[in-house]
C-alpha cells in the first residue's frame, strides 16, 4: 500500500526510502493501484478482474472509455482492407444484405417466417396429386395444400377400407339393375338380355342373345314365308323362308345370285300350277338329271347355296 502524497518521504530511513521507491515502480509497471491512497486525480490502472482500463476522478475508479480504437495498416501480414466488412454494417434492417440463391448475405424476415413454419422432422415433399381427372366429368381439384377425397359407393358399390395398410377395395353388392350398366354390342360389353324361343325363331331382333335352346328351336322351323301367285323371282332376301306359289296356272320362278354360302330356300307348290325354276345372270343351277320342273301340286323344293351364283336344287322334280 502507498500513499502517494507522502511515501517516500525524507525523514525515512535509507532503507525504507529505497523501499517505498521500489514499492511505487512496482505498481506503476503492473498500473495496479489498488489499496494505494492519495492517489492523483486522472490516475490510469489497468483492472485485472473486469479486464479494463480504468481512470481516478478524485474520489472513485471509473472506465477509462466504452470503445478502444486499434488502428493498423496491416494485421498478419494482411492489409485492413482485406477485413473490410462488405457493407455489413449497422444495427440490423436494410443495412444488410439479404442472401439468395446466388450471393451470400443475411437471412431476411420473410425467408425466417418460412423457416419457423418448417415442422419438426420435416421431409422434402413426394410427388402428389392435386387434380383428379374423370374422362367426360368434372375435374377434382384440391382446395388446400392438405385436402381430402372422398370416395362415394353408388348404387349395388360397396367401398371398403382397412387402415392398417392404406387399402380401399370396391366390391359389387346386390343384384345389378340392367339399367346400371351399358347395353352391349358386337364390339362392347355390357348387358344383353335373351331371347325367347318365339323370338329366336322370329330372327329379326337385334338386341337380344340367342340361348342354345332358342337356337335349336329356330332350326325347327322356316322363320318366314313369301307368298305369290305370279311369276317372280327368287332372291337372297328369301334366304331361310318358304316361298308359297298359290297360282293355278303354270309360273316361272326366276333364282337370282346374290346368295350365301349354306343360304336355303324352301318352294311350295301350293296352286295347282306347275312351278318351272330358271337360272338369273350368271347363275348355274345343279338338280337331278336337269330337271327343274316341280313334280306335282304340294310339293316342296329345297333351294341350298353353294356359292353366290351356284345353287342346288333337291325335291320332286321333273323335267
Amino acid at each position: 500500500m502507498v500513499s502517494w502524497t507522502t511515501e517516500p518521504a525524507n525523514t525515512q530511513t535509507l532503507a525504507a526510502y529505497t523501499a517505498s521507491i521500489k514499492d511505487r515502480d512496482e505498481r506503476l509497471a503492473k498500473m495496479d493501484f489498488a489499496g494505494d491512497t492519495n492517489v492523483l486525480t486522472d490516475t490510469i490502472r489497468w483492472n485485472a478482474t473486469g479486464n479494463k482500463f480504468e481512470k481516478w476522478n478524485g474520489s472513485a475508479w471509473v472506465d477509462l472509455t466504452s470503445q478502444y480504437t486499434i488502428d493498423v495498416a496491416t494485421l498478419g501480414g494482411i492489409a485492413s482492407s482485406g477485413f473490410a466488412l462488405i457493407a455489413h454494417v449497422g444495427a440490423g434492417g436494410s443495412a444488410h444484405v439479404d442472401a439468395t440463391t446466388s450471393v451470400s448475405g443475411f437471412i431476411s424476415g420473410s425467408d425466417k417466417t418460412k423457416l419457423n413454419g418448417i415442422a419438426t422432422a420435416a421431409e422434402v415433399n413426394q410427388n402428389a396429386f392435386s387434380n383428379i381427372a374423370v374422362s367426360g366429368q368434372s375435374t377434382l381439384v384440391a382446395d388446400s395444400k392438405i385436402d381430402t377425397l372422398t370416395f362415394v359407393g353408388g348404387t349395388n358399390i360397396v367401398i371398403t377400407t382397412a387402415a392398417g395398410s392404406d387399402q380401399a377395395t370396391w366390391a359389387i353388392s346386390g343384384t345389378l339393375s340392367p339399367s346400371n350398366l351399358p347395353t352391349a354390342t358386337v364390339s362392347a360389353i355390357g348387358a344383353v338380355e335373351l331371347a325367347t324361343n318365339a323370338e329366336a325363331d322370329t330372327g329379326t331382333d337385334t338386341t337380344r342373345a340367342v340361348t342354345p335352346s332358342g337356337l335349336e328351336e329356330s332350326r325347327k322351323r322356316i322363320r318366314d314365308e313369301r307368298v305369290t301367285a305370279v311369276t317372280g323371282t327368287i332372291t337372297s332376301t328369301d334366304a331361310g323362308k318358304r316361298v308359297k306359289v298359290t297360282a293355278a296356272g303354270a309360273t316361272t320362278q326366276t333364282i337370282n345370285s346374290g346368295f350365301t354360302n349354306l343360304d336355303i330356300v324352301r318352294v311350295l307348290q301350293h296352286g295347282a300350277g306347275q312351278i318351272t325354276f330358271a337360272a338369273g345372270s350368271g347363275v348355274t343351277l345343279r338338280s337331278p338329271n336337269g330337271n327343274l320342273k316341280v313334280g306335282t301340286q304340294y310339293d316342296v323344293i329345297t333351294i341350298e347355296a353353294l356359292s353366290s351364283t351356284e345353287l342346288v336344287l333337291a325335291g320332286n322334280l321333273v323335267a
